[in-house]
């Protein structure tokens, strides 16, 4: 008998311990991976060489990696622990006629953001980093960036869609800001745009109304 409960003791025992081994397990469970990054989409630079932050806020070990290109680079840490941190872009002049392009991947645990580098050429140039805005039904109004190295003119052909003019531009900055005023929308659901020239190149923003 005493042999019996010594045996089924052991067994016993070993039950309990892996089980509390289980527990521990399931309360170490880690959150859901988070990345933000700021800017989100893009960087954009003049054609003369310039640096330009990126901050990351994360609570995984991150990694920046870079993409191709010897015009631009990481200035500082490359990889770092959870937490919030700033590394800076920068690059060299452009000497071309041409913008050029290339991409930096930010990924934290299972979280990875993708973000445009682009450098103006001496070509009057622009890029939008929206291409689509949706407004309300109600309407009111609504800012918008183009990043630009020179003037910039935009218009609308759409009667319901008012544009004011240019908010403001940081000297030596690429960003204008713009303001549109969307009218009450008391029909069907309706697309306008906005359309964007510089020099020789043309492109639109599109605003999609309930």
């Amino acid at each position: 008998m005493n042999k019996w409960l010594y045996k089924n003791g052991w067994w016993m025992l070993f039950a309990l311990l892996a089980g509390c081994s289980d527990d521990k397990k399931d309360d170490m469970v880690l959150p859901v991976s988070t990345l933000t990054i700021s800017p989100e989409t893009e960087i954009v630079f003049q054609q003369a060489g310039e640096t330009s932050a990126l901050n990351i806020s994360t609570n995984r070990n991150w990694v920046v990696t870079k993409g191709e290109g010897i015009w631009y680079g990481v200035d500082g840490n490359v990889t770092g622990e959870p937490g919030e941190y700033t590394v800076n872009v920068v690059t060299s002049d452009n000497t071309g006629i041409e913008k050029r392009e290339s991409k930096i991947v930010v990924q934290a645990g299972t979280e990875k953001k993708e973000l445009n580098i682009i450098q103006f050429g001496s070509e009057p140039d622009f890029t939008l980093p929206e291409k689509e805005i949706s407004m309300e039904y109600t309407g009111g109004e609504r800012e918008f960036v183009v990043n630009s190295n020179t003037e910039v003119e935009i218009s609308t052909a759409d009667a319901w869609i008012g544009l004011s003019a240019k908010k403001y531009a940081m000297d030596n900055s690429v960003s204008n800001v713009y303001r549109v005023y969307c009218m009450q929308n008391e029909g069907e659901k309706r697309t306008g745009k906005v359309t964007v020239k510089v020099g020789s190149k043309e492109d639109h923003i599109s605003f999609v109304q309930e």
